[in-house]
């Protein structure tokens, strides 16, 4: 689908992200294989966050206010329960951004979710593998969770599912095949 405000916002924010993440080069194969680069990334950026947030006007939102998410295993059955009745709700609503002259390109879109879901598929060559796949899809995620929140009452925060908890799985998987 064509999103033109979506997209000048997504390229705003990549064109932020990149000006802002320390170069390549400044880590040695060891750093990033260890993961120290990854971690002296993560501390950098938190340390900016925190930088950023303190010195705004509006403290409203404060470091310690800001949004947590938790890892969908780590929820309490009652989150994971309003967490799923929020995205089951999201598939009982009508398509709400796809414009009528495309709706012929995409007669599966039947309701919100099916627009989330056909928009990843559509954009998945544009940014999956580039620079943008970070900022992309964290806009992405909380244009979805919005959605969840504005329309469907959910109250909590999106859930992140961490694969590496599972990895191990696939390997398991592979060999019994």
């Amino acid at each position: 689908m064509h999103y033109t405000t979506s997209l000048a916002g997504l390229v705003t924010i990549a064109g932020l992200a990149v000006a802002q993440s320390p170069p390549l080069s400044d880590y040695s194969a060891a750093d990033i294989a260890s993961g120290a680069a990854w971690q002296q990334v993560s501390d950098t950026a938190l340390s900016r966050m925190q930088t950023n947030i303190n010195a705004r006007k509006d403290q409203t939102c404060s470091f310690d206010n800001a949004a947590v998410r938790v890892e969908f295993r780590n929820m309490t059955l009652d989150q994971r329960k309003s967490f799923t009745d929020a995205v089951t709700c999201l598939t009982q609503l009508p398509p709400q951004m796809m414009p009528e002259d495309q709706a012929d390109q995409y007669p599966g879109i039947k309701s919100r979710y099916d627009e989330y879901v056909a928009t990843h598929i559509n954009y998945t060559t544009n940014i999956h593998m580039t620079a943008d796949f970070l900022a992309w899809h964290r806009f992405f995620t909380y244009n979805f969770e919005q959605d969840l929140k504005n329309h469907c009452g959910f109250t909590g925060n999106m859930p992140y599912w961490d694969w590496a908890m599972v990895s191990n799985m696939l390997d398991l998987l592979l060999r019994l095949c």
